[in-house]
């Protein structure tokens, strides 16, 4: 996942592709927590035909000119730095940004490039399975192959590990329209144990830096209590820091918007049509269709999966999780959040 940025500077020999091109419209982010619904909304809008994707761009990319959590009080000094990480960010064309399924087509792209694009990404893909530990496969660059101007193209980026720096990001790009997702915190961490059980998931040595979050230095919180904490309550102390500076820095910022991610499976459609307005991006029927086919369960759901009933993934937690797991869990956030917080 994208938690791993601060390892490595970015490298412009190794993404030669990843220069942002000019005449190009401000993005629109989409940021959660993993595991919130991010990438289901990050294909609903990628099913937009006038829409440019780029998936966890931030995980190819990575930058230590920016911190993984930014203190309200430092936005100024990394307003520029944000600015140009993004701008690199909508850029990025490897694989892992530019080539999750399914693959759409587009307005801006003639016939017969959606269905080159689509051989491509399956190309690669299918390399990868053959040879997973080929890096090389992973620096492919996938074409936008774009016709005409770069002006009526609506850009996305969708991230798992920016939502320490909403705020920043509301600053430095005041065009942008940021659509940060958030679901009920024992939904997220059903979903964290049953990747964990799996191994899919496991500790992300990343979430210590919460601890500069102004809750957790007001709580007094140490780096030694939470490396001596079992794993998920790791996980659940780390969602509490983050979603509660969240919530007080940009509940009354124009350029974001809270989306529940309960709201999102209770109506899709609906929600879709409101989110696609606040990004400036007028309903279309691809998209409608997408999320109707992305509704319909369909035999076992797997992990990351983002074809499933919705409601059935939004309430799975309640008969995963014990009644002493829901009450340990809630009362680990009830310490955090701000009073009255309605789920």
């Amino acid at each position: 996942m994208a938690a791993t940025l601060l390892k490595e500077e970015y490298n412009p020999a190794l993404h030669a592709s990843s220069e942002p091109t000019r005449g190009q419209s401000a993005p629109t982010l989409i940021i959660g927590a993993t595991r919130s619904g991010t990438s289901w909304l990050g294909k609903i809008f990628d099913s937009h035909p006038n829409v440019l994707y780029r998936h966890e761009p931030d995980d190819v990319i990575r930058l230590k000119a920016l911190p993984l959590v930014c203190p309200v009080e430092d936005i100024p000094r990394y307003v520029d730095a944000a600015q140009r990480y993004v701008a690199r960010l909508t850029a990025v064309r490897q694989i892992k940004a530019s080539g999750t399924w399914p693959v759409f087509a587009k307005q801006f792209q003639p016939f017969p490039a959606p269905f080159v694009r689509r051989a491509l990404v399956l190309g690669v893909r299918a390399a990868q399975e053959v040879s997973p530990a080929a890096d090389w496969l992973k620096r492919i660059a996938i074409p936008d192959l774009i016709s005409g101007g770069r002006s009526q193209i609506s850009y996305v980026v969708k991230s798992v590990s920016m939502l320490g720096n909403a705020a920043l990001l509301a600053a430095a790009l005041p065009e942008s329209r940021i659509i940060a997702v958030f679901r009920h915190p024992c939904g997220y961490i059903a979903s964290i144990k049953r990747g964990l059980s799996d191994r899919i998931m496991g500790r992300d040595p990343s979430r210590p830096m919460v601890l500069a979050t102004t809750r957790a230095r007001e709580l007094g919180f140490t780096k030694e209590r939470y490396n001596q904490m079992p794993v998920l309550d790791c996980h659940v102390w780390a969602w509490a820091f983050l979603h509660a500076k969240l919530f007080e820095e940009t509940a009354k910022l124009p350029n974001v918007h809270l989306l529940r991610y309960e709201d999102l499976c209770r109506d899709p459609m609906a929600q879709a049509q409101e989110l696609l307005a606040f990004a400036h991006l007028a309903w279309a029927e691809e998209t409608g269709n997408f999320i109707e086919r992305s509704t319909r369960s369909s035999g076992r759901e797997r992990y990351f999966s983002l074809f499933r009933n919705p409601m059935e993934a939004a309430t799975k937690w309640k008969r995963e999780l014990s009644a002493d797991e829901i009450a340990h869990f809630t009362g680990i956030v009830e310490q955090v959040l701000p009073a009255g917080l309605v789920w």
